[in-house]
């Protein structure tokens, strides 16, 4: 069994991208959507329950862009050690969903 998952622009029938993905046994399923290029704002994502658009599951999602607060501190080359070290600072980040 398979479900059509929908990427809509804010609240307006623009439909962005639309992904056909897989319902495990256990009636589970899991899609991603590359959101590289998509501007800040709310966009609506929904689950039809057949082609005619009926929806059984819509849900409002925010993409916030915050490249502007991050500042990256590791060096732009490195000496191959087998490790890559990453390291960086994001200002204001409460509440940013980043783990302090």
């Amino acid at each position: 069994m398979s479900v059509d998952v929908v990427l809509y622009y804010q609240l307006t029938t623009q439909r962005i991208k639309r992904q056909v993905v897989g319902v495990k046994p256990d009636k589970t399923f899991k899609v991603v959507f590359d959101t590289t290029g998509l501007k800040t704002g709310t966009y609506k994502v929904e689950v039809p329950v057949n082609g005619m658009g009926d929806s059984v599951t819509m849900r409002l999602v925010q993409i916030v862009d915050r490249s502007e607060e991050i500042q990256m501190d590791s060096p732009i080359s490195q000496q191959f050690t087998g490790t890559l070290v990453v390291a960086g600072t994001i200002r204001g980040d409460e509440n940013s969903g980043v783990p302090g």
